[in-house]
């Protein structure tokens, strides 16, 4: 009970979720931490639904705080958007389901490099999702600086299109957006 005040988001307060859906990705960073990178590992289904009972059945985690914040990360999370989309749904009806008190005060956050968003099933899950969703580019600098690091496997740089698609979000949602940067020894 000692740790169960109320919790406001401007505090940051919040329990934080992170479901690493993959650990493929399609980029080829130098200073990537994700070593062995594969297109083999990924959370299943039934295990996304696992945590995500867990999380909203056990008293501890319940107890902790009134917000809930789910991060999908990767390799690149959006490799495996039907897998989130799934998660998503499946959190936001068992919250309504329960009448869950996260119902009202969850969010959806995403890490990624930005260059599959701009497709048909990100536009399709922001329809559904988009009130509750946040993003996270990885922009590292100026085009230069990003691109010395932030190379597309066929080895030309990444920027342009992290930057497209920055903008497009952008334009889309205003400035509800955040950035992610990565300093390493080359930059």
């Amino acid at each position: 009970e000692k740790n169960s005040a109320y919790i406001t988001w401007d505090k940051g307060n919040y329990l934080n979720a992170t479901f690493c859906v993959t650990e493929e990705c399609n980029l080829e960073c130098s200073y990537c931490y994700m070593v062995g990178k594969n297109n083999f590992s990924r959370m299943t289904s039934e295990m996304g639904r696992k945590i995500v009972d867990f999380l909203l059945n056990d008293p501890y985690c319940v107890g902790l705080t009134d917000n809930l914040l789910v991060d999908f990360i990767g390799g690149e999370p959006l490799l495996e958007m039907d897998l989130i989309d799934e998660l998503s749904d499946y959190l936001t009806l068992s919250l309504y389901v329960k009448k869950h008190k996260w119902f009202k005060n969850f969010q959806i956050s995403f890490s990624t490099n930005g260059t599959l968003y701009n497709t048909d099933k990100m536009k399709k899950y922001l329809q559904k999702h988009r009130t509750h969703c946040g993003f996270g580019f990885s922009i590292d600098g100026t085009k230069e600086k990003h691109d010395l690091t932030r190379k597309m496997r066929d080895g030309h740089g990444s920027y342009d299109s992290v930057i497209r698609a920055f903008e497009k979000y952008k334009e889309d949602f205003g400035d509800e957006i955040y950035q992610k940067s990565t300093f390493a020894s080359d930059d």
